[in-house]
């Protein structure tokens, strides 16, 4: 059928020159992000040491927080649950800046957004060290004033993330509103703002 198997473009803004194909492309003046095939990259070298790297589940709180967040960040799309190459280059990106720079990960308050925490959380903890990943707009406050009922999933799922990802307690306890429903927030639903 023709029909061949590619990775997915990784979206990226930020202070950051990018060796890409034997050639060095400077993503710090372009004011929305660059995408780049992941198998393409070889090096990345800060500009300046970034403030923050940021991680965003959906296409259009990517798009919204690149065009209307301007502070010296690194922001990645992982284009929902992040692949394998994704999760490469991410730990490229980790091992280019410096060891103070913090990651965070802006995702739907759901049992998905909480996955995709969970594995971006593991691949920083595995590849970089033990590196921590902290929840941006993630948070028990934010569920309370913005989400929304919904019938829960299967609660040993949560329970499972709750374990392997303790900066996330008290926000699934406060997901978990009794056995039949819990509270969701679409990331669309909030306005972007800087991780500073």
């Amino acid at each position: 059928m023709g029909l061949c198997k590619f990775p997915q473009p990784v979206f990226i803004k930020g202070p950051l020159e990018m060796e890409v194909a034997g050639g060095h492309i400077d993503c710090s003046q372009i004011r929305s992000y660059v995408g780049f095939a992941p198998d393409s990259v070889t090096q990345i070298s800060a500009k300046t040491t970034p403030d923050y790297i940021l991680t965003i589940e959906n296409l259009a709180s990517y798009n919204r927080h690149c065009r209307e967040i301007a502070d010296n960040g690194v922001v990645l799309f992982s284009s929902g649950f992040p692949s394998p190459d994704f999760c490469q280059m991410l730990t490229l990106l980790g091992t280019s800046v410096g060891a103070e720079v913090p990651f965070y990960h802006w995702s739907d308050i759901d049992l998905g957004g909480l996955r995709i925490f969970r594995r971006i959380a593991g691949v920083l903890h595995d590849e970089l060290g033990g590196k921590e990943l902290h929840p941006h707009l993630m948070t028990a406050e934010v569920l309370s004033e913005y989400g929304k009922k919904k019938t829960a999933k299967v609660l040993s799922n949560y329970e499972r993330i709750k374990k392997d990802c303790p900066q996330l307690s008290t926000l699934i306890d406060r997901m978990l509103i009794d056995g039949e429903d819990c509270m969701t927030l679409e990331q669309e639903n909030l306005s972007p703002q800087s991780v500073l």
